[in-house]
Parts: structure tokens; C-alpha cells; sequence
């Protein structure tokens, strides 16, 4: 956890450069878009496939570490309370399961000529990866969790759980409030387009393509620059002078990465992709911040109560 205070300077420059990309879609959106579309329409390359499906697929296995940490953590709470953070760890990788098998079949929809049995054999397939990753997670979890310092593994974990499922659920949350219409469906003629800040809630709920910003990919993949710092802080990398930085940065990286496959998957607007990434490295932090502050609080308190 202590790991964390040392991104404020390289969070400070992934945000500029995710409001940079929100400044230059906010007034070049549809260009940028129709480009892609003119382009690909919907003859989506398969690198932008494999790259869309892989976001979702790694927010599943960070998912999956928190939820079987909190599951085998040795903790100091009374039984009830022990118990209520394993069930919380199982019903967490349940909800990140679901989660990333349904963002992850998304993909299917912009396969070439849309044949229902490749449809079919890649959900079946993004339904094996994930329930894998999820089951190899289990294994290496429980073989390894007896050699990290339980007390950190446990505040570790339970702060990497509430990133992932508060930015999922916020995600959802102003994806129908704006309920903006993907490019998908605005060039084709659909729907017509509308800018960012030209919110029409709840509208999402009838045509269920008009869920563009922000998007959950990039937020979600945004995401993952603090949950690899805070995976690296339970092994013995962190003691290395630029361990943070390091995992920062190459979390930062995927993060973009995956966030600009979808703008090349003609699934969402440039100020989608940014605005997402942007929401998600400040509410990350807050999160990160706000967990800091009630494990201080905890620990201030148990020697008193022993």
C-alpha cells in the first residue's frame, strides 16, 4: 500500500496526457471516428480484437487475485467479520467474472461477415479464459499467500476488490445517464450523433448501443496502473528504488493501448476512451487514498481494543 504514495508524479502525467486526448476528441470526435469507420466500418483487424478482448481478460485476473487474497488472508477480525471478508472475496471474482465474460463477448458482435458459429465458439471461448484464469488464480493464491506479509496482503487486496467493482458500477452508472450512441450505429445512420456533454438519461435502457461514454474498457484498463503497483507491493520488486515507477508505467502503457483499440473498433469516440481513463485514474487514487486512511484509523484502534 505504502507503494502507492510514491505515483503521484507519474499519475499526474497519465492524467494530462488522458485530458490531453479528451480536449482533442471534445473537438474532433466525429472526424476521427468517421475516419476509422471509412476505413474498417465494421471489417474490425483482428490485433484491435485480440486487444479489446485482452482488457477485460486482465481486469478478471487482477479480480480474481483480490478476490481469492481476501479469501485466504489471515486477519485479526473478530470470526463474523473474518467471514463476511471471505464471502466478500468470492462474490467479488462471481461479479468480475461475469463482468469480464460480458465485455469480453462484445467483440463477437463486429466479427467480419458475423458467422453465428464463430460468434458462438469465441464466447464459449472468452467463457473458458476466464473461468482458467479464475481457477489458475485459486492455485497460485493459495500456494503462495502463507509466504506475503498477511496484514498487507489483506488491506492490498480488499483495496484492489473495491477499485475494480466501484469503477465498474460508476462506469454503468454514467454510461445510462449520457446514454451516448456508439460510432457503430451514428454512421450507418442509426442514431443520430450526439457530443459528449449532450446527455440524454436513461435513454441506453431502450437502444442498447447508445452506451458510449464513457468507456468501460478504457476506465477499466485505466484501472489496472493501480492495481499492478499494488499487486508488485506484496513481492519482493518493491523493495527496488523504482519498483512503483516501473509498474506504473507499464500499466499505464496497456492502459492506452486498449483504450485507443477501441476507437479502431469504431466502439467508442475519442472523448470515450479519455474520459474514461481520466475518470478512472482520479477515482483510483481517491479510492486508494480514502482505503489508506481507514486502515490507519483500524490500526490506530486495535491496540486499544486488545
Amino acid at each position: 500500500m505504502k507503494s502507492l504514495k510514491k505515483c503521484n508524479i507519474p499519475l499526474l502525467i497519465a492524467a494530462v496526457l488522458a485530458l490531453a486526448l479528451f480536449l482533442v476528441g471534445t473537438f474532433y470526435d466525429k472526424s476521427i471516428s468517421e475516419t476509422f469507420w471509412d476505413k474498417y466500418q465494421l471489417d474490425i483487424p483482428w490485433f484491435t480484437i485480440i486487444i479489446t478482448l485482452l482488457g477485460p481478460l486482465v481486469t478478471n485476473a487482477f479480480g480474481s487475485f483480490a478476490g481469492w487474497s481476501l479469501f485466504f488472508a489471515q486477519t485479526n477480525l473478530k470470526k463474523k467479520l473474518a467471514n463476511f471478508f471471505k464471502f466478500l472475496g468470492i462474490f467479488g471474482i462471481c461479479g468480475i467474472a461475469f463482468f469480464a465474460y460480458t465485455s469480453g463477448t462484445e467483440f463477437a458482435e463486429v466479427i467480419p461477415q458475423n458467422d453465428p458459429r464463430v460468434v458462438a465458439g469465441l464466447k464459449v471461448l472468452v467463457f473458458l479464459l476466464v473461468t482458467g484464469t479464475n481457477i489458475g488464480m485459486f492455485f497460485v493464491v493459495r500456494k503462495c499467500y502463507k509466504k506475503l506479509d498477511q496484514h498487507n496482503l489483506f488491506w492490498s487486496a480488499l483495496t484492489m476488490l473495491a477499485i475494480i467493482v466501484l469503477i465498474a458500477c460508476a462506469n454503468e452508472v454514467i454510461k445510462y445517464l449520457a446514454s451516448r450512441p456508439r460510432p457503430r450505429i451514428v454512421f450507418p445512420g442509426e442514431e443520430a450523433y450526439r457530443e459528449w456533454w449532450q446527455w440524454k438519461p436513461f435513454y441506453g435502457f431502450k437502444v442498447s448501443e447508445s452506451k458510449s461514454f464513457i468507456s468501460g474498457h478504457s476506465s477499466n484498463a485505466a484501472s489496472v496502473t493501480i492495481l499492478f503497483v499494488l499487486t508488485m507491493s506484496l513481492t519482493k520488486f518493491s523493495e527496488k528504488k523504482y519498483s512503483a515507477y516501473i509498474c506504473f508505467t507499464i500499466g499505464a502503457l496497456y492502459a492506452f493501448v486498449v483504450s485507443l483499440s477501441r476507437v479502431f473498433a469504431i466502439a467508442h469516440f475519442m472523448s470515450d476512451i479519455s474520459g474514461g481513463m481520466l475518470f478512472s485514474f482520479v477515482l483510483s487514487m481517491i479510492i486508494c487514498r480514502l482505503m489508506l486512511f481507514i486502515q490507519k484509523k483500524v490500526e490506530d484502534k486495535a491496540p486499544t481494543s486488545n
